[in-house]
């Protein structure tokens, strides 16, 4: 480079990635390649890899002067001028880079003039080879900002490429600014500028750009290097092209009967490259377009856009927007609209008529261009006319020639055929054209000739000569309810077939009742017409006697309760089983004598079930049903095997449960019974002493007996005959209580004297107190017992079993003061009363004694008296009352008297509830209640003293 032009150049390294390509002939923005510095005057951009690893602090170069790097100076100036070379279709790139640079706030401006001498700054192409840019770096004389001449073929009007030069451009203008590259990524002042990564232009906003071309540090900068106050976009994203107003007028008509139409105002004025687009998609509801949405751009001039026909009913949004040239517009107008979809014409069909030779039926049809004829039927209803081409059950495409059509006959005439003509390409379908099929008049065919029948025993049939016609098939009709009556209609009779016909021999099934008239018809399948009859009689063969079954030996499944018998009869036959209900053991020999049996026989297996009497005779027979034909008898006598004896282990007396427990175990189908006599040393040898069903569970059973010392028989018993077992003797021994029970404090009952009351304790479960009262002191030693009281409170005398003292014992007492209770423990073979030599007195533990005093009732207890006025009498809260009496003394009425004192009057007294009223014999006297029990040694209990004084006044 010249001396004389010594300035610091920079050599902007704008490497585009390949995704990067902004082009509309092919050629690319700038190099994919990475960039690199250039020669010390200069920076650019450079296309090769290896400047990747280029340190770009190092990239500012001073001037040389006397051989030394001069520093990058700032322009001193307020407005900065430059000269404008490049052609005008990269005027909206230039102009919005030095607005972006003018709009950053700081008190340097760049301004265009109109000639070249007048500008500080020169912009316009150079061949600067790789590099995307190439600038000066400061404020330097003969400044210059050089734009690959590679970008003069480039489309400028393309978004991408308009916005990547007018980065390029700001790029450049930074560095005539005075700013050299950093290692921001994406940042104005960085080597490579990435479209893409940077989001520079939103893939998913058409027509804007991102505002903020100087980022946030290189605005700072640009303000601290010249002063001023830092300025930022207000929005993120600008337009490229301004927007076009907004369609007046639009109106969305049709859909139902005509296709959907689009109308608007023709606009008077909109940008240049504006277009109107009209987008189509399926939806009941018009939200944001989706891309795959149909896309027209009719002209703007026309004022309307009309839908094209669908044959798919379907409900859109229509959308229209007038947007600028990169597709950014006013809000759309939508609707949401059914589609038209247009009507296929009807089929002409003529009244068809049969053709017997090609068995099908022949009319005239038309159909509109470009249509098939199709026909369809409902066999099931055959007077139904079929409304859908998808209805019915059948159809079938009808062939039109000439003007003709035919159809192979429905099964069932008449038949109402539906037409329908089909559209070729979008398988729409006319209105349906009905047309009635009826029956042509068919011939009947010629009688058959049969021969006389024959029986094969082996093929169990009849055999015949027979000749058909051709074409036609043999049928036979009979009537079993009339088996001499000939049917004469091939409907007529109760049974029938269709009869095989091969070298001109025909069988048949023998029917059920012989002799039988059958009626045979020759029957045309396709016409279902019928010949006269040909009447033959079928009569009964000598049918043999079946062979009698083979019996095998019985074996009883005792827990299915039944008889299994291996039973072989011959090859068609059924097996019977017949017995004798009245005489078991007798075997019948006929098979229509005695009862039947029911049997279930399978793969040679008979099984029957035990009726409940063993032993009894079976007998078999073999029975051809088909001819009731029956063999002889087969006989067995089927028994019930006695079951095995019960084991029956130890027993053990479980005195709180008042049972025996013993482990047993028995045949399954059978269930364990127990027996015994009223002499405990003797087992019986049968069930039919006092024989009860015992329960076996986990391997135990639980039972009572007569006596504690008792011998018990066991049998196993079938379940369903009753069969018994050989019986199996255990002899068990309940041991007597050994408990010492004591009896609490013995106190005379409330109310209910002479009974007298005591709570006992330490009684073992399952055993009961037992108790007996004595006159007197107690002896040294017991005295003899001939029966225990058990009674207890709870035992319906006094109590109930929710009753604090349900389990005291109750007594009465036998003489006034001392007297003996004497008490044990008794267990259930004493208190259960259930053997028929009554008590056994012996069945209790240690036997213990205890004194108890009989002073009386208890003496009532009697609260404070209260005067009642109006009455004239006294009211006394009264209880513990058992007969109550109230005396006093006339001779010495201040002195309460005891009770039996001579001398005493009785006051008559009204007991209500828990008071007594009382009328006083004097104004002032003591008076004396006590209980008279009327019953007992002492009948009359102590006294309580009241003193009542009638108030004065």
């Amino acid at each position: 480079m010249p001396a004389h032009s010594r300035r610091l150049v920079a050599v902007l390294a704008m490497a585009m990635v390949a995704t990067l390509a902004v082009t509309v002939d092919g050629s690319a923005v700038a190099s994919p390649s990475a960039s690199r510095e250039a020669a010390p005057a200069t920076a650019g951009t450079t296309a090769t890899a290896s400047d990747d690893s280029l340190n770009l602090g190092a990239d500012t170069v001073r001037p040389h002067q006397a051989g030394r790097a001069a520093p990058v100076q700032k322009w001193k100036v307020r407005t900065l001028y430059y000269y404008d070379a490049l052609p005008a279709k990269w005027d909206w790139s230039l102009q919005t880079a030095v607005a972006k640079w003018n709009a950053a706030g700081a008190h340097i401006r760049l301004a265009r003039v109109a000639k070249a001498r007048n500008a500080q700054v020169r912009i316009g192409y150079g061949n600067i080879g790789s590099a995307a840019g190439l600038a000066t770096v400061g404020a330097t004389r003969n400044a210059f900002v050089r734009l690959s001449s590679r970008f003069s073929s480039m489309d400028a009007l393309n978004a991408r490429n308009r916005v990547a030069i007018m980065n390029v451009l700001a790029h450049e203008l930074g560095h005539v600014l005075g700013f050299q590259h950093t290692t921001a990524r994406c940042s104005l002042m960085s080597p490579v500028l990435d479209i893409d990564a940077c989001n520079v232009v939103p893939a998913t906003i058409p027509g804007y750009y991102k505002c903020h071309t100087l980022d946030t540090p290189l605005v700072q900068r640009f303000v601290r290097l010249y002063g001023g106050r830092a300025r930022y976009p207000s929005a993120s994203w600008c337009l490229i092209d301004p927007l076009p107003q907004a369609l007046t007028g639009v109106t969305f008509t049709g859909g139902t009967s005509s296709p959907v139409a689009v109308h608007w105002n023709r606009p008077t004025s909109v940008p240049a490259g504006s277009t109107l687009v009209v987008k189509r998609w399926p939806s009941s509801t018009c939200g944001a377009a989706p891309s795959w949405a149909e896309t027209s751009r009719p002209s703007m001039s026309l004022g309307v856009w009309l839908d094209q026909p669908t044959y798919d009913a379907e409900v859109d949004c229509f959308q229209v927007q007038l947007v600028n040239r990169y597709g950014a517009g006013p809000a759309p107008q939508k609707r949401v609209l059914a589609r038209w979809v247009p009507s296929v014409d009807a089929p002409v069909i003529g009244v068809p008529s049969y053709d017997f030779d090609a068995e099908q039926f022949t009319f005239t049809a038309s159909v509109p261009a470009g249509t098939t004829l199709r026909a369809r039927w409902d066999a099931a209803h055959p007077t139904a006319c079929v409304t859908s081409p998808s209805g019915g059950t059948d159809g079938d495409f009808v062939q039109v020639i000439d003007g003709h059509g035919s159809l192979v006959i429905p099964g069932t005439l008449p038949q109402c055929v539906s037409f329908f003509a089909t559209d070729s390409e979008t398988g729409r379908s006319s209105s349906p054209t009905f047309v009635t099929f009826t029956e042509p008049t068919w011939p009947n065919p010629d009688a058959p000739v049969v021969g006389t029948p024959t029986y094969d025993f082996d093929a169990e049939q009849f055999t015949f000569s027979a000749t058909v016609p051709d074409g036609a098939a043999l049928r036979a009709r009979w009537d079993t309810g009339h088996p001499s009556t000939c049917v004469t209609s091939p409907t007529g009779g109760t049974n029938g077939a269709f009869v095989p016909v091969d070298g001109g021999q025909g069988s048949l099934v023998i029917p059920t009742t012989l002799p039988q008239c059958v009626s045979f018809f020759a029957s045309d399948p396709e016409t279902n017409l019928f010949s006269d009859p040909v009447f033959v009689t079928f009569t009964e063969p000598n049918w043999p006697n079946p062979d009698a079954p083979v019996v095998g030996t019985p074996t009883y499944d005792r827990v299915g309760a039944q008889f299994t018998v291996p039973v072989t009869v011959p090859d068609g036959a059924q097996l019977v089983a017949r017995w004798n209900s009245a005489s078991p053991g007798t075997c019948v020999t006929s098979a229509t004598g005695g009862s039947s049996v029911g049997i279930a026989f399978a793969d040679g297996v008979a099984t029957i079930a035990e009726s409940g009497t063993s032993p009894r005779c079976v007998s078999f027979f073999a029975n051809d049903g088909q001819h009731s034909r029956y063999s002889v008898a087969t006989s067995v006598t089927l028994a019930v095997p006695t079951p095995a004896s019960p084991t029956i282990g130890t027993a053990t007396w479980d005195a709180a449960a008042s049972k025996f427990h013993a482990p047993a175990s028995i045949a399954a189908g059978t269930h364990l019974v127990y027996s015994m006599t009223n002499t405990a040393s003797v087992c019986p040898a049968t069930t039919a002493a006092n024989g009860q069903t015992l329960a076996v569970s986990n391997g135990v059973t639980d039972f009572q007996t007569l006596y504690p010392h008792q011998c018990v028989s066991f049998f196993a018993v079938d379940n369903r005959s009753g069969v018994t077992s050989a019986s199996t003797q255990v002899t068990v021994d309940a041991p007597l209580p050994t408990e010492t029970p004591t009896i609490g404090p013995i106190s005379v009952m409330d109310r209910l004297y002479p009974w007298f009351e005591a709570q006992p304790a330490g009684i073992a479960a399952g055993n009961k107190l037992g108790y007996q009262v004595f006159a007197g002191a107690c002896p040294q030693t017991p005295p003899a017992v001939t029966q225990w009281r058990t009674q207890r409170q709870s035992d319906g005398y006094s109590g109930t079993s929710s009753d604090p003292h349900a389990d005291w014992a109750m007594f009465p007492s036998p003489a006034a003061d001392t007297n003996c209770l004497v008490y044990t423990s008794v267990d259930w073979f004493y208190w259960t009363g259930s053997r028929p030599s009554g008590w056994l007195t012996e069945r209790h533990g240690p036997v213990l004694m205890k004194e108890f005093v009989d002073e009386g009732p208890v003496p009532p207890t009697v609260g404070t008296p209260v005067w009642n006025s109006t009455s004239g009498k006294f009211e006394i809260p009264v209880s513990h009352v058992q007969g109550l009496r109230a005396i006093y003394d006339p001779s010495d009425p201040t002195t309460c008297p005891p009770p039996g004192t001579s001398g005493t009057q009785s006051i008559s007294l009204l007991q209500v509830g828990g008071t007594a009223q009382l009328s006083p014999p004097l104004p002032h006297a003591c008076v004396t209640f006590y209980n008279d029990a009327g019953q007992g040694p002492v009948p009359v209990s102590f006294g309580t003293p009241v003193d009542l004084t009638v108030p004065q006044g």
